[in-house]
């Protein structure tokens, strides 16, 4: 069967541009300016077509939460908003910190048939921040990152072995950047607005110095070293200044982080 969805702005990771595309049964035909026969026609003027997106920081809380989100929920949800990948955190009960786990997870993704899964594992052993987990084993099992996502490693030796480890197995580490010794329970930035409403804050450097951290262990190891919710400008500052000298570091920000 041949679809043709015309009249859209397709929209890549490197432009866009008007065109209709082709599909013949599950591939990708033909991109054209033409228009060719179809036995079904979807006009999306006024609409963007674009490849299926990833989500590479999801909590789907499976197994062992499921009362919070599932695999099965979180691919529906996902595909529901055109997002066809989606990486979940370690964050589970079991932890996500051996093949065991990571398998099962990819499995019953692959049950459900909506979304591929890529798992990303924790860093440490129940994510108590002290040992690495058995990064090989999980690369194999599906894991495609290691993180203790809300839990900042903060033994600098332990992030420097994750970092080494990582990388002699293609993978990358993404670690979540607080100095937690300078948080002391604060809610949100600390400065003028958080006075005046009275909520206990944060300095931004308690982001900054563990990004310092993290960029200086990436340039020793030549690990990949990923920065998740990147909410400060020297942050991004200093995660400027490594790429330029060659360290291996990429970063994300979502909107309520800006």
């Amino acid at each position: 069967m041949k679809t043709l969805i015309k009249n859209g702005t397709i929209v890549n990771h490197d432009g866009s541009q008007k065109a209709n595309v082709l599909i013949n049964g599950d591939r990708i035909a033909l991109i054209t300016a033409d228009e060719p026969a179809a036995d079904k026609v979807i006009d999306a003027s006024g609409k963007l077509v674009m490849p299926g997106l990833i989500d590479m920081h999801v909590h789907f809380r499976d197994p062992g939460l499921e009362y919070k989100d599932d695999i099965n929920t979180g691919s529906e949800t996902a595909v529901a908003g055109g997002v066809t990948t989606c990486c979940p955190m370690a964050n589970t009960n079991p932890v996500n910190d051996n093949a065991v786990v990571t398998r099962d997870m990819v499995a019953k993704a692959k049950a459900r048939g909506l979304i591929d899964l890529l798992p990303i594992g924790a860093i440490t052993s129940k994510m108590d921040g002290k040992k690495c987990v058995e990064m090989g084993d999980m690369t194999e099992a599906g894991a495609v990152a290691f993180s203790d996502d809300g839990l900042p490693v903060a033994s600098s030796d332990v992030m420097r072995y994750a970092l080494e480890y990582s990388k002699h197995f293609g993978s990358f580490v993404i670690n979540h950047s607080q100095d937690c010794s300078l948080c002391r329970g604060g809610h949100m930035n600390e400065g003028r607005v958080s006075a005046i409403l009275g909520i206990k804050g944060m300095p931004r450097e308690q982001e900054e110095i563990m990004v310092s951290r993290d960029l200086l262990l990436a340039k020793l190891t030549g690990g990949h070293i990923h920065i998740a919710h990147v909410s400060s400008e020297w942050s991004l500052k200093l995660i400027a200044q490594a790429r330029a000298a060659g360290i291996n570091v990429t970063c994300e920000a979502t909107p309520h982080h800006f």
